[in-house]
């Protein structure tokens, strides 16, 4: 898909791209990709004598009067007739050619959300267009989707401006999904996604056939952050790192443990000890509920990087929680003759220099602390271990 400029578009001058931009919409083809929060069915036109409060509907009556009313506030208020009833409209903002536009027997479409009033339901703000014999407008097919905007930029005018984008941008999809993964997760193609995405049929609303586009988007999605991440580790993979091979500290460790690791723990412990043993960087994710052991096996970790001479270091999201990891870390490791220390702000000038001074000589092997723990200052000997 190229990147064709949004000025390209009839219409869509400086000012209106750098509110297209703003919704972070910066080609043609990003158009595509703004999805509807919701959708309105303008596909029909129902009685006003039928409507009901809190309901979201299309009418289409003849004007029997507008008038510009003061009653608190200035405001237009019309009232539509068919052959059912009559509704209240009422404009708090609005501008004195809208007034002039809406005479009496002028024919006007409005769709908006009922409100209940003591002698029925009222409309407040809706939208709405005068229909004539030269331009009867026919009603749409499909829903009307609403989209996120921004301010200056109508809903009416960015649904324009999506519907030419996806006009000359739609043919230029590409398809990078297999096709052996389409056809094995019943997925359509891109350009039918898009299309039904933008333009769902009524009767498909929130049935099979209205997710099965959402879910095309989805798959490509996930696809692609996994094929991203794999790069990532590839990339990472090409560096080298330390090998670390001893593993005698993190026995006397977890003997000296008050409680016994439990099965996940230790076949995670395991599988650790695998990636560091290899001379290429390890990325993990460590997974798993409050109280449910994570830190010890971080620990085992950390222990593994001591026993081959190199630091460690525990980041922490606060110093109070960097406080309690001390605690638990220094608890484990000092008895064990592993230096550990808490570098955080409210040290004092003394302490500071003494503590810098420990973890650059590579004295400390396990350094727990904040964001501050990256500064500039902070010079390490032999840093092979970083867990966030």
């Amino acid at each position: 898909m190229k990147n064709v400029e949004l000025t390209g578009l009839k219409g869509v001058g400086p000012a209106v791209k750098a509110k297209l931009e703003k919704l972070n919409i910066k080609t043609q083809s990003d158009l595509l990709f703004l999805l509807p929060t919701r959708y309105e069915n303008r596909t029909f036109i129902k009685n006003i004598g039928s409507l009901v409060p809190d309901e979201e509907a299309q009418i289409e009556g003849r004007v029997l009067v507008c008038s510009i009313v003061y009653r608190g506030r200035r405001m237009m208020v019309m009232q539509l007739a068919d052959d059912t009833g009559v509704l209240t409209v009422r404009f708090f903002t609005f501008s004195k050619y809208q007034a002039a536009g809406l005479k009496p027997n002028t024919i006007v479409r409005c769709f908006g959300k009922t409100r209940k009033i003591s002698s029925g339901v009222e409309m407040i703000h809706p939208s709405y267009q005068i229909i004539n014999n030269n331009d009867p407008k026919p009603l749409p097919k499909t829903l009307t989707p609403v989209y996120p905007t921004t301010k200056g930029l109508p809903q009416a005018r960015l649904r324009q401006i999506i519907s030419l984008g996806i006009q000359k941008q739609l043919k230029q999809t590409d398809e990078l999904l297999p096709e052996v993964i389409v056809k094995e997760m019943g997925l359509g193609t891109l350009e039918e996604a898009l299309v039904n995405i933008h333009n769902p049929k009524p009767e498909e609303f929130n049935t099979a056939d209205h997710f099965a586009p959402l879910k095309r988007l989805v798959a490509e999605e996930l696809i692609a952050n996994q094929l991203a991440l794999r790069r990532i580790k590839k990339t990472t993979q090409s560096n080298p790192a330390q090998a670390m091979t001893r593993n005698t500290l993190i026995e006397e460790f977890v003997g000296r443990l008050p409680f016994t690791l439990t099965h996940s723990q230790e076949r995670v412990v395991n599988e650790i000890k695998e990636d560091l043993r290899k001379p290429v960087p390890m990325m993990r994710l460590l997974q798993g509920d409050v109280g449910s052991g994570k830190t010890v096996v971080a620990a085992l970790a950390m222990s593994i990087a001591a026993d081959n001479e190199t630091q460690s270091v525990l980041m922490a999201p606060t110093e109070l929680l960097a406080e309690q990891h001390m605690d638990n870390l220094g608890g484990w490791f000092e008895p064990l003759g592993v230096k550990t220390v808490l570098l955080k702000s409210k040290l004092t000038q003394k302490e500071r220099r003494l503590i810098l001074s420990e973890i650059k000589s590579g004295e400390a092997s396990i350094i727990v602390g904040t964001h501050a723990l990256f500064q500039n200052k902070v010079e390490y000997k032999n840093l092979s271990l970083v867990i966030v």
